[in-house]
């Protein structure tokens, strides 16, 4: 029988309604290979104690405590990317990282993360509770608000080209990179529908999000 997996995710002011693109990418993953978990919900204040508690050290960069984190079969893995190359190798089926992911990561990162800021990083506060909403400001720099739709809709278009043609960001079959933009997507809708609808209308990637959208839901929730 398939152990289950822990796993830690960001709180808002919404219960059980999560919001952050870095756990969103483990949530989304391991609800697409069909992986029993538990979500344990963590306030940013509280992630590095808990980090603690499991063993784990900062990070080597900033900031230093992070999450998602997951525990299995004794197993504590931190940061998504390497949360998706242990589940991978513990749940074989439907593998997400392929020869181009890194690739696409790091593009993602470059790009289509820093069109993304300016528009939605100013919006954080208004879905976190206060205490998550006072260390949110306090520990990071946050611009005035730019709204960047255009901007997003251009970095993300070496993906949308390719998931026009072929359904998907490469291959033949969801991969990483999917799940990564895909998350990304849902940071913007829930910071503010209004800019994820206009994103979604001038990129023309209906299909695809629709496709995605199954694995954004937990077991047993019907919608977003």
């Amino acid at each position: 029988m398939t152990s289950t997996v822990k796993f830690y995710d960001l709180l808002s002011v919404h219960p059980n309604t999560w919001w952050s693109p870095n756990t969103y990418k483990t949530r989304l993953l391991l609800n697409y290979k069909q992986i029993p978990y538990t979500t344990i919900g963590i306030h940013y204040p509280d992630i590095a104690d808990l980090s603690q508690k499991l063993g784990l050290g900062p990070n080597e960069r900033w900031p230093q405590w992070t999450l998602p984190i997951i525990e299995h079969e004794g197993n504590v893995v931190r940061d998504s990317y390497a949360i998706a190359k242990y589940l991978d190798s513990k749940f074989p089926e439907r593998k997400v990282i392929g020869d181009e992911c890194e690739k696409w990561l790091e593009y993602i990162r470059k790009n289509v993360v820093m069109a993304v800021w300016p528009m939605t990083g100013p919006m954080v506060p208004t879905i976190l509770d206060e205490r998550d909403e006072k260390f949110f400001r306090e520990t990071r720099k946050l611009p005035e608000r730019q709204e960047t739709h255009e901007k997003v809709v251009e970095a993300m278009k070496p993906m949308t080209d390719e998931i026009k043609k072929n359904g998907v960001i490469y291959g033949k079959q969801i991969h990483y990179a999917d799940l990564v933009l895909a998350s990304i997507l849902l940071w913007v809708l829930r910071a503010k529908e209004e800019d994820f609808n206009k994103i979604m209308s001038l990129a023309g990637i209906d299909s695809w999000w629709d496709d995605m959208s199954q694995y954004l839901l937990e077991p047993n929730r019907t919608r977003l």
